[in-house]
């Protein structure tokens, strides 16, 4: 009869080789804004495109989860 360790090490094998099926891509059902000013370096407009230091992050971030960021840019008022 299998010990207590041995079982779990079982169950969190299978689990995670379950959860690494390759092409199960998972679809996030919510759509994200993210909201932002203008503040040179970190965030700022170039050429009509939001560029800096934030945005290149939250890109980045948003990326291996398949996430397109919203980033809407708002006024100091």
């Amino acid at each position: 009869m299998p010990s207590m360790k041995q079982l779990m090490v079982i169950l969190l094998l299978t689990l995670f080789f379950v959860q690494c099926r390759e092409g199960d891509e998972q679809v996030y059902p919510h759509r994200l804004q993210f909201f932002t000013e203008e503040y040179k370096p970190f965030n700022y407009t170039n050429s009509s495109e939001l560029t800096g230091l934030a945005p290149e992050l939250l890109r980045e971030i948003c990326l291996p989860l398949h996430l397109t960021p919203d980033i809407l840019i708002a006024p100091w008022d």
